[in-house]
């Protein structure tokens, strides 16, 4: 997708789709825009791999990020959340949440390596996957916003807090 391309809707695939067959290893490079723009829809992009060099935003939908993905590169969220279903290898990067409309929901996904910084108001929401090796400098929700939640940690994970909260007295 090049430079100054624009790809929005309600619902679609970018990538493979097992609907429509063919190889399921479609690399995507994304230089443009992905933006999942209409409210109560879903936008997956499902690469083997995707690379983010672009912008990718859900003002108003869900953007679902399948397949295998080295790093996510500029993104925003708004009203609709980024879903990570697929596999994002973050070892040596720092993936940094900024602001409170800027939420990344692991939804059947993993995530290998790295740290993940949620700041300034940003969520870390797990619904159900893995993370494997991971550093979280901030508060991550397992269990508030999805009950029943399920997280898999490999190979640790470590928890770094900057506030304290407390319960009741």
């Amino acid at each position: 997708i090049g430079s100054g391309i624009t790809v929005e809707g309600q619902n679609g695939v970018i990538g493979y789709n097992s609907s429509q067959g063919g190889p399921a290893n479609v690399g995507v490079i994304n230089q443009g825009t992905i933006s999942a723009s209409v409210a109560n829809g879903t936008i997956t992009v499902n690469a083997q791999p995707f690379i983010n060099q672009g912008l990718l935003e859900s003002p108003a939908g869900t953007l679902n990020l399948a397949g295998t993905l080295s790093g996510l590169g500029n993104f925003q969220s708004g009203a609709g959340p980024l879903a990570l279903s697929g596999v994002l290898t973050n070892t040596g990067q720092t993936l940094v949440l900024n602001g409170a409309t800027n939420t990344l929901t692991l939804q059947g996904g993993a995530i290998l390596g790295g740290t993940i910084a949620p700041a300034n108001g940003a969520a870390f929401i797990v619904q159900s996957g893995t993370l494997n090796g991971v550093t979280v400098n901030g508060a991550m929700d397992v269990g508030n916003t999805y009950t029943g939640a399920g997280l898999t940690v490999t190979n640790g994970l470590t928890l770094n807090r900057s506030e304290e909260r407390r319960v009741g007295k």
